[in-house]
């Protein structure tokens, strides 16, 4: 069953992904919440929201980077759940694979979230990392 935050958070994602706005998705998040993740070492990190937004840079560093909902649903009252087609691509090396990614809301606004991502992804990083260190 749908819970209420579940349409306003495909709406803010679909912005973001689609139309590049990422004002949507932001008024969702609380003034301060963690996102529990994979750092670019394959390493699971808990991050800051300071954090967060620094490892989020390493996006605009991509050729390309999209990001596709394909589905989403509801856990309980306060959990949701999407399932997003992510690509990248940085010269020659392309990364496609589906993620997963969770939101816990309270009150209202977000604050816990994650994502799971797939194996393959690591090797991108790792590939991308040492080309870009040679800059």
């Amino acid at each position: 069953m749908k819970n209420q935050y579940e349409d306003s958070l495909r709406n803010a994602l679909i912005a973001n992904f689609d139309d590049g706005d990422f004002a949507p998705l932001n008024a969702l998040f609380a003034d301060s919440y963690t996102w529990g993740g994979w750092n670019v070492d394959d390493r699971q990190y808990v991050f800051t929201q300071d954090e967060f937004a620094q490892a989020l840079k390493i996006l605009d560093t991509m050729d390309a980077s999209s990001h596709k909902l394909t589905n989403i649903w509801s856990i309980g009252d306060d959990i949701v759940l999407c399932e997003i087609d992510a690509f990248r691509k940085y010269q020659d090396l392309e990364f496609k694979g589906k993620m997963v990614n969770f939101f816990r809301f309270t009150d209202g606004r977000i604050t816990h979230a994650g994502d799971i991502c797939p194996h393959h992804l690591k090797p991108f990083w790792d590939a991308v990392k040492s080309r870009q260190r040679r800059l």
